[in-house]
């Protein structure tokens, strides 16, 4: 059974529901595959996925990590990707993959509040495992920490 969860991002209800387990573990490798490397490099090990679920993340810096993987696919790459994560994301009774474009318009600090919620959404258990949900939660999104520097 898929769990459904709820959040108030900046004053609207955003509704996200696990991906399906191909699609999730799909998605999952992509990133890994991605910030896997930069997350390897900073904690001293390597690249693989066991290698990532054995790591001490405790003076992990995942600082750039979003540019990382901003920077590591071309633009229509980049809003394919986030619209695939974004695929089981509803906003006020709608899908937000249809509304994107108006959702988003003038957000985009929202934009990366709702992509770390579907995050947690789908990988709690990966990113605890890990220990990457305490740093996550501690963490600026990007765009916040660039508003207060």
């Amino acid at each position: 059974m898929k769990t459904t969860e709820d959040r108030e991002i900046d004053g609207i209800k955003w509704t996200v529901t696990q991906f399906p387990a191909t699609e999730g573990f799909k998605i999952l490798v992509k990133v890994t595959k991605i910030i896997g490397p930069l997350i390897a490099t900073t904690v001293g090990k390597t690249e693989s996925l066991s290698s990532l679920m054995d790591m001490d993340t405790k003076n992990l810096n995942l600082d750039g990590a979003i540019t990382l993987l901003l920077d590591s696919l071309t633009e229509s790459e980049t809003n394919i990707f986030i619209k695939r994560l974004m695929a089981h994301t509803i906003v006020n009774g709608v899908s937000v993959v249809d509304t994107f474009d108006i959702t988003f318009q003038g957000k985009y600090a929202t934009l990366f509040k709702v992509l770390k919620f579907i995050m947690e959404v789908n990988y709690k258990d990966f990113l605890d495992e890990i220990g990457l949900s305490e740093i996550l939660k501690s963490k600026q999104t990007p765009l916040q920490a660039v508003s207060t520097n």
